[in-house]
């Protein structure tokens, strides 16, 4: 049995569930299955959906984690309590694929699963970034929010697995806040140490394997939508905190506007799902409407504070 399985609320229900039509399609003999971080019932979904509620897992710091966390980071803390449920639900799984719910499919996931890998982890880069033609990202950042994403994960039978997710449950209590000036990315970071602290991870180099505004921005290789395994529409299909900034830069690429205008069609269609009732888990966050113009603002004052200390007074 292959399971692949994905985390949300009702603020990203529609991108899920189009994130399981997708695979379903192109991989049948998965199991999918949905985490659902929400108070709210979920009666009409569609059959080939596999429902875990977050509330009804085994956590001891529940109340506490839901008190702290917002909304993106009480998801990525749910995660290995999730995978955990998971491989005692399915013990006979042969992989785990954790998705985004962002994600769509595109291909059969057989062309990228290595059975003699424990975990694979998808690079948020493969190549150095252009910093010269690229604003506001440079490979500082990108070490800022980790050297994997996780938003696109494999996992295989292995006897590791019990004491990954025992180190990993230990800091999703209470250190899976997104502060980068802290030094704190979700569990982004924490994707650092598995390739030291566990056997046989593996980093996943196809360039067709998963892109996103993360792979996209950059990159020299040409998108083609015929040859793609997954694409990650986040920052596209709604507001992003790390990778928003970069969607016009990514959307050059012909073949992904294509797909992402598809993409925001089928998640209306998904519209009917979203329940009206119940409270959304984790602290609610607001992102202002001005984030572009403080941005812009913030640039030209830095450009007048420059010309001010570089001003010649010698013969003034």
């Amino acid at each position: 049995m292959n399971i692949a399985f994905t985390l949300c609320n009702r603020n990203q229900l529609t991108n899920a569930l189009c994130l399981g039509q997708s695979l379903m399609q192109h991989n049948p003999d998965y199991t999918f299955c949905l985490g659902w971080v929400d108070s709210a019932p979920l009666n009409n979904l569609p059959p080939w959906v596999q429902l875990i509620r977050a509330d009804e897992l085994p956590i001891a710091q529940w109340e506490s984690m839901i008190g702290q966390y917002c909304e993106l980071e009480l998801q990525a803390a749910i995660k290995p309590f999730l995978i955990r449920r998971l491989v005692s639900t399915f013990p006979d799984y042969q992989h785990l694929i954790y998705f985004a719910p962002t994600t769509q499919v595109f291909g059969c996931l057989e062309k990228i699963v290595d059975p003699s890998a424990f975990i694979q982890l998808t690079p948020n880069r493969t190549e150095p970034i252009d910093e010269a033609a690229i604003e506001g990202l440079d490979d500082k950042r990108i070490l800022n929010i980790g050297m994997y994403h996780a938003g696109a994960i494999i996992f295989h039978q292995s006897e590791q697995l019990d004491t990954l997710l025992n180190w990993w449950e230990e800091r999703a209590i209470d250190r899976h806040y997104l502060n980068l000036c802290d030094g704190m990315a979700l569990d982004q970071l924490w994707l650092n140490y598995l390739p030291i602290y566990f056997d046989n991870v593996k980093t996943i180099r196809n360039s067709t394997w998963h892109i996103g505004l993360h792979s996209l921005i950059g990159e020299s290789y040409t998108f083609n939508k015929n040859y793609v395994l997954s694409v990650d529409f986040a920052g596209i299909a709604a507001f992003h905190p790390i990778w928003s900034d970069h969607t016009k830069q990514a959307l050059g690429h012909l073949d992904l506007s294509i797909l992402a205008k598809a993409y925001m069609k089928r998640l209306a269609e998904m519209n009917m799902y979203v329940p009206q009732m119940g409270d959304i888990y984790g602290n609610k966050v607001t992102v202002g409407n001005f984030r572009g113009l403080r941005k812009r603002v913030v640039k030209a004052l830095a450009t007048v504070v420059s010309g001010i200390e570089q001003y010649n007074l010698t013969y003034n």
